[in-house]
């Protein structure tokens, strides 16, 4: 994709300096209008031309990831003029439209294709590390070109297959003795609730069904034509109650397979311990 056709399309926010709950300061985004924009919503993102229109009531330009555009974000990888190894493979990995960050120390790296995950953040040294993004998040936009790399943002589906799986940390599970007390069910509803909303999904229901409590939530997190549920007994995690018998396994199994296919440990451990 040609960079002058990406900024034709509404994938375009600005962002401003605003102080966060704990004082330091945090890019907001914001539509042209002033109004905030959201990273997970395109109805609230606009063309380049509108935002360079008034960006100078702003802090500057973002762009957003997602619809088919990924990025490799990488913090302090320049070093005395110089990019460190590490950021450097994973800029030859990629050969697509690069630019350095607004500090001079970092780099940004664009790419289209798709994450076969969720994103993640990797160290790559003492000081430096990788994110990589899609959905969800945007970038500041500096037009800071680094020579030597593409102006287009190139197909690198395959690439960032390979990427992903090369740096992204591995999964650890926490296993326990298999028993949720009575109480500690409230708090797996408030975890799993959590954990849910981060994916995307909806919780449509709490209730108790056959002396089982259901979290059902839409979609499915394994699946995602169809509704779900996860059932809850006051001994422990006994199945996934689903509208269809294919999500009609174990917990352990379904967990697993939510956590492979969304790239994202369930943390619901601590009080709550689940069977291996």
């Amino acid at each position: 994709m040609m960079f002058e056709e990406l900024k034709i399309q509404r994938q375009w926010l600005l962002w401003r300096y605003e102080p966060s709950k704990s004082g330091k300061p945090t890019k907001v985004p914001h539509a042209p209008s002033g109004r905030k924009a959201r990273t997970n919503d395109p109805s609230t993102w606009s063309n380049y031309a509108e935002c360079s229109a008034v960006v100078s009531q702003f802090s500057g330009i973002g762009l957003a990831t997602g619809n088919g555009l990924v990025s490799a974000d990488l913090d302090d990888v320049i070093v005395n003029g110089k990019i460190i190894p590490e950021a450097t493979e994973i800029v030859t990995a990629l050969n697509s439209y690069t630019e350095v960050s607004p500090s001079g120390t970092g780099l940004l790296v664009l790419a289209c294709g798709v994450l076969p995950g969720a994103g993640f953040a990797r160290k790559l040294g003492p000081e430096s590390a990788v994110e990589i993004k899609s959905d969800g998040f945007f970038h500041t936009f500096t037009g800071q070109h680094l020579e030597g790399t593409p102006l287009e943002l190139m197909d690198r589906q395959a690439q960032l297959e390979t990427l992903y799986h090369k740096f992204r940390p591995p999964m650890k599970r926490i296993e326990g003795d298999g028993i949720a007390r009575p109480a500690a069910v409230q708090k797996f509803i408030r975890r799993f609730t959590s954990y849910a909303e981060k994916l995307g999904a909806d919780i449509t229901a709490v209730k108790t069904v056959s002396g089982k409590t259901l979290v059902l939530t839409s979609p499915c997190l394994l699946h995602d034509d169809h509704d779900g549920g996860v059932g809850i007994t006051a001994d422990g995690i006994r199945c996934v109650q689903c509208f269809h018998n294919r999500c009609a396994v174990g917990w352990a199994q379904w967990s697993r397979l939510v956590e492979e296919k969304h790239g994202q440990l369930m943390r619901l451990d601590g009080e709550i311990k689940w069977k291996k």
